[in-house]
């Protein structure tokens, strides 16, 4: 659950914090994956704590094979303990977990500047050699691909806004257009305009239905 302080949330309580994934359960989890993969268009992998799965040796090991025996799936990272791990993944970060990727370690209240973010995704794309999303809050997102560096501008949102689960819904709008087959740029706008929708639903980890999302872009978006 997530305590709020007056109207602002803080960290919530996770009851699992010190729980250890054996080894059967890793094998298990991949293999039940493996058997799934002829079936799906695209695979998300979200790790936002430390001591989750992916904390596990063995099943960072069983994952990254399976990756590897894929080279034609669309596996989608967004981590925030393991970004560079999981070779052959697509890459989605924020900024400043971008630029601590590239050596510049900053903490989450000071300001990464946008040559400093563009910089950062340039760097992770040419290292990673996949696609990768760089989100940056009210200021949109970076993409860059083999077409280059693509800008995302964030949306002119009226009225009071609340970020959670802006990341996860920027991950699902993402996730959704790579695995219909469109490209970085694409996938960024939708996965913007997602996180548009959701932002604006107050205390709540807010979704996005096709229909908001279509209402929110005509509203934000010049087409």
């Amino acid at each position: 659950t997530k305590p709020y302080l007056h109207d602002t949330e803080q960290n919530r309580i996770d009851f699992g914090a010190f729980n250890e994934l054996h080894d059967q359960t890793a094998h298990a989890l991949t293999s039940a994956l493996a058997v799934r993969m002829a079936d799906v268009d695209a695979v998300i992998i979200n790790e936002q704590v430390a001591s989750g799965i992916h904390h596990s040796p063995c099943f960072q090991e069983l994952l990254q094979t399976l990756i590897t025996e894929h080279p034609g799936s669309i596996f989608v990272l967004d981590s925030r303990h393991y970004s560079g791990r999981y070779a052959g993944t697509i890459r989605k970060l924020n900024e400043h977990e971008a630029a601590r990727q590239c050596g510049s370690m900053r903490g989450d209240d000071e300001v990464i500047l946008d040559a400093e973010a563009r910089a950062a995704a340039q760097t992770l794309w040419q290292r990673w050699s996949r696609a990768v999303f760089v989100t940056r809050g009210a200021r949109g997102c970076l993409a860059h691909d083999a077409a280059g560096l693509h800008e995302i501008p964030g949306l002119q949102l009226s009225g009071r806004v609340d970020p959670v689960g802006a990341g996860d819904s920027m991950l699902a709008g993402i996730a959704a257009a790579l695995a219909a087959g469109r490209g970085a740029r694409a996938a960024a706008e939708l996965g913007n305009v997602a996180a548009g929708v959701t932002v604006q639903k107050l205390f709540q980890t807010g979704t996005a239905s096709p229909g908001e999302i279509l209402a929110c872009a005509r509203t934000h978006i010049a087409v």
